[in-house]
């Protein structure tokens, strides 16, 4: 069933009752070339009348009344908003109807809010022209309903909303406004282009490479390698390092995001993960957070720390170090600076325990997650390098569209 609305006017010309019934008879010819189940007029008091003038030209023409009909009287014709509310309301009140708007007649507003609510809600749009005569009006006989096609600036709009979510991290969003996208040729690259960058935000690297692999524009390359290599990386060393340059990105965006207690939760992950970077140095991998007595047998550890650990050590030889316990293991290996280190990011890493998002109800502030993000950026140059770290953390940046 097709339900065709139609904004409606009094036409133009100087003999009020000849522009009307010329404009009624193309709106005629309209309706009957649509093929309209039913009917939807919008107009003002002052052009109600002209739905007699439509129904005279239409049994003329077609040897029949006019489909089923509803005058909607719109409340201000020179009103953008009302109009478009009036017209955008009558369309979500028919749900699933075939829907489609004529914007031939009525005042600019009228055909302006008729057209944007076509583009917004994809309803094709007709247009009834002909040959003109005298006045510009249509010559009789000569009418003839134009597609028009609004898609192209309605996709510029979703694609324009869509990257600037994208840019913005909110990949959710953009995944949504492009789903919106009509017969666009790269719909489905950006769809997975998007989806690829939300994965990864969420560390899901294995659903990032599977998504990258069939993506083949430059513009990612880098990225795509990065991810690549982090998810088949089988060198602990290699692998906690690329991990960390992926953290301390992450970290980043929450804080341009504004997300600080998100922040300081990676920046909290971060500061543990050069600490396990470390130990890898001594022959200690504690990537799953546990050390074992054995481990710390095979190093050059004092013997009074060792006893330490031993007296902390579950049944099974398992020893379980918070982060400051960590740094004060690596000193005790050989790290001498490992617990000053430790001292100057302390206060900072408190911030974390405290916040609503750890232990605590305290929000962390801008200033305090970007100094912890400075301190933590400069301890992981200091423990890898950073001309080792650095290219990893430039891979590893998201690429704005």
């Amino acid at each position: 069933m097709v339900t065709l609305f139609m904004t409606v006017g009094t036409g133009v010309g100087e003999d009020r009752l000849e522009r009307m019934r010329n404009l009624a008879h193309g709106l005629a010819h309209g309706i009957a070339y649509l093929k309209a189940d039913q009917l939807v007029f919008f107009g003002s008091e002052e052009s109600h009348p002209m739905i007699e003038h439509i129904r005279e030209c239409y049994v003329q023409k077609n040897g029949q009344d006019l489909p089923p009909h509803t005058w909607i009287l719109l409340k201000n014709i020179d009103s953008f908003s009302d109009c478009f509310e009036q017209v955008r309301d009558e369309i979500r009140k028919r749900g699933g109807e075939e829907i489609r708007i004529d914007y031939t007649s009525g005042t600019k507003t009228m055909t302006m809010s008729a057209a944007i609510a076509s583009m917004l809600h994809q309803k094709p749009l007709t247009f009834i022209n002909g040959k003109r005569g005298k006045n510009g009006l249509v010559i009789l006989g000569t009418e003839s309903v134009s597609e028009q096609s609004l898609y192209l600036a309605y996709n510029i709009a979703i694609r324009d909303t869509a990257i600037a979510e994208f840019n913005a991290y909110r990949f959710d969003s953009a995944i949504a406004s492009l789903k919106k996208l009509v017969a666009e040729e790269d719909k489905k690259d950006l769809l997975i282009i998007a989806e690829a960058y939300r994965l990864w935000d969420r560390f899901d690297h294995a659903g990032v490479v599977a998504r990258f692999d069939t993506i083949h524009d430059k513009r990612f390359s880098e990225n795509k390698g990065f991810v690549k290599q982090l998810h088949t990386a089988t060198d602990p060393k290699l692998k906690y390092r690329l991990m960390l340059a992926d953290l301390l990105n992450n970290a980043g965006r929450r804080i341009e995001e504004g997300k600080y207690d998100d922040a300081t939760a990676r920046l909290y992950r971060a500061a543990e993960l050069v600490t396990q970077i470390r130990l890898l140095e001594y022959g200690i991998d504690d990537i799953n957070g546990t050390i074992r007595l054995d481990m710390l047998k095979k190093t050059k550890i004092a013997p009074e720390f060792y006893a330490r650990c031993e007296g902390r050590a579950d049944p099974e030889g398992r020893l379980r170090l918070g982060i400051r316990d960590k740094f004060g293991l690596l000193e005790a290996l050989g790290w001498t600076r490992a617990m000053r280190i430790y001292e100057s990011i302390a206060d900072d890493l408190t911030k974390r325990n405290s916040s609503i998002l750890a232990h605590g109800i305290i929000p962390v502030s801008e200033d305090d997650a970007k100094r912890l993000y400075e301190k933590i950026r400069n301890l992981s140059n200091e423990s890898c390098g950073k001309n080792d770290l650095q290219p990893m953390i430039l891979r590893s940046t998201f690429v704005k569209l």
